[in-house]
């Protein structure tokens, strides 16, 4: 019998993307934030390295770099919203994760 993976008895020691999450709340959620998504601290912003993103699909898809930022922006939003007691967050590059100290 086919069971959705979201609520299979090992999903919590196991790692989805935001399909898996897609609809639904959960008691807790947790994100990483991979080496693609960085911190510039000399220009104040948030960009993507490109050298460290490896969905090909969107890749292919999405020639543009605001775009891309903003596609990857919103998966990280979503999947942010769906713990409903709180969700974890991991950040890989330093520069972001002291920003984003300061307003968590």
């Amino acid at each position: 019998m086919y069971r959705d993976w979201i609520n299979s008895v090992n999903a919590i020691n196991e790692v989805g993307c935001v399909h898996t999450t897609q609809g639904y709340d959960l008691n807790y959620a947790g994100i990483i934030i991979g080496e693609d998504v960085r911190y510039d601290d000399i220009n104040n912003c948030i960009y993507i390295d490109k050298t460290h993103f490896y969905d090909t699909k969107v890749k292919s898809g999405i020639k543009d770099d605001t775009k891309l930022l903003e596609y990857i922006m919103n998966t990280c939003a979503t999947i942010m919203t769906r713990g409903i007691k709180g969700t974890y967050i991991y950040i890989c590059d330093e520069k972001l994760k002291n920003y984003v100290r300061k307003f968590i």
